[in-house]
């Protein structure tokens, strides 16, 4: 009994604690994302998901913003976003009216973000407040769009015969065949362009603009069997060859480290620095080697320190090789490691299951552009129905393959009745295009590789 009077009683017992509620000072936004989002492109609707993209709180300066702009044709003018406060702060939003008047913020009303959006955050014990400024960007190209754009005829470029165009330390120098020989154009915009003077006494042979590269910050220019350097176009040292024997005729390309160029026995050879040239090792026969229109492109190879891709394409001769209807494409991965292993060349083989090859052309440009190789060129050699400066294929392999891609094209008003097209890269990813007969001069870019990230 006296049990059970314990229970009675404990059940009784009346809990009259009060219950309390901490408030705080501070306050803060601490989170910003965007609900589901429409877009309109060419009349047609769509939606993804707006918390994909990321919002960055700065909360030194107040500012909440999105890195990765939203895709081009995205209504911002009706969102539903997800804001979160510190310690349950109040969140508020002023009116586009009239900044003096402030509403509630829901997550169920929609807001106009065409413009930037002052938010309140208010501390719940009332204390006081921060004002944030939330800017949702919108990207105003498509990112996958390339757009070309004409920059001003050049007299010069018209009446020459056949040109080569190079970038060297932001500068556009375009080598071309005028009169009997090599002139020298230089740039910086596109549009206005000088003749640089010779500090050498003598002119320049009349196929020494096939033979120009650049390694590095260096124009290299074999003119007349003389191997010469400099770096604004003007100032030309020669190049001294250790070699009294070794007579180049050909200067293709360089990669970061290495020169490349044929000789009189249209073999192959490579030099670090224009003197010593020693003879290269290649893989399958040497007369798979191309000997005319020879185009070369390097670039870093992906998770390898000191290495490079370097990538040649060209025709071999017409008369000993009628049949050819395909580009010689060789790739070598030169390793500038210490210790590393002989460098060597590859033959790109063509076989019944790879079928893509690269056509056989005229003037066959080679770039590095937006990770692949980028290559066009003017009409076909021999029996090879070909048009020219019309296609543009693309290899994602290294040079196995190419495919048209119809993102790279020609602009659809090119004069392809130039004698000869030269194209480079500058470093704010523009393709340039050079036409000799015709004085064309274009510029063109990836939309999404001219944006600039925050």
């Amino acid at each position: 009994m006296l049990a059970l009077l314990g229970i009675m009683a404990s059940c009784n017992k009346v809990d009259d604690e009060e219950t309390t509620t901490t408030l705080y000072g501070d306050a803060a936004i601490t989170g910003f994302s965007l609900g589901t989002m429409n877009r309109y492109v060419n009349g047609v609707k769509s939606t993804f998901a707006g918390s994909a993209y990321h919002f960055n709180i700065d909360q030194a300066s107040h500012l909440i913003f999105n890195s990765d702009s939203l895709p081009v044709g995205t209504d911002i003018a009706h969102v539903l976003c997800n804001v979160t406060a510190l310690n349950n702060g109040s969140i508020w939003i002023q009116t586009l009216e009239d900044a003096s008047i402030i509403q509630a913020y829901s997550a169920y009303d929609s807001i106009d973000f065409t413009k930037d959006r002052q938010f309140e955050v208010y501390a719940s014990n009332g204390s006081g407040y921060k004002s944030y400024t939330v800017r949702v960007n919108v990207h105003k190209q498509e990112g996958e769009e390339f757009t070309w754009t004409r920059l001003a005829h050049n007299a010069d470029m018209a009446q020459m015969d056949g040109l080569k165009a190079v970038v060297c330390n932001g500068v556009k120098y375009v080598f071309g065949q005028m009169s009997g020989q090599t002139r020298l154009l230089a740039s910086e915009d596109g549009n206005s362009w000088t003749e640089p003077a010779s500090n050498i006494n003598t002119t320049f042979a009349a196929d020494a603009w096939q033979n120009v590269c650049v390694k590095n910050d260096t124009i290299f220019m074999l003119t007349n069997g003389t191997l010469l350097k400099c770096t604004n176009g003007t100032d030309w040292e020669q190049v001294a060859s250790s070699s009294a024997t070794l007579t180049l005729k050909r200067l293709i390309g360089a990669s970061t480290a290495e020169l490349y160029a044929q000789a009189d026995d249209n073999l192959l050879y490579v030099s670090k620095n224009g003197k010593d040239w020693k003879p290269e090792t290649i893989d399958d026969a040497e007369t798979l080697l191309p000997t005319a229109h020879i185009a070369m492109v390097s670039y870093p190879m992906l998770l390898a320190d000191s290495t490079d891709n370097v990538v040649m394409a060209g025709s071999r001769d017409v008369a000993a090789y009628p049949n050819d209807t395909i580009d010689m494409v060789w790739r070598k991965i030169a390793d500038y490691q210490k210790h590393a292993p002989e460098s060597h060349w590859s033959y790109m083989e063509r076989t019944d299951r790879n079928r893509l090859a690269l056509p056989r052309m005229e003037s066959v440009n080679l770039l590095r552009y937006d990770d692949t190789i980028l290559a066009f060129g003017g009409k076909g050699i021999g029996d090879t129905k070909h048009a020219a400066f019309q296609i543009m294929y693309q290899s994602r392999d290294n040079g196995i393959t190419w495919k048209q891609n119809k993102k790279f094209v020609i602009p659809t008003t090119f004069d392809s009745s130039a004698t000869h097209v030269s194209a480079t890269v500058d470093d704010d990813n523009n393709i340039w295009l050079f036409s000799a007969g015709t004085g064309e001069v274009w510029r063109g870019r990836l939309n999404r590789l001219g944006w600039e990230y925050q």
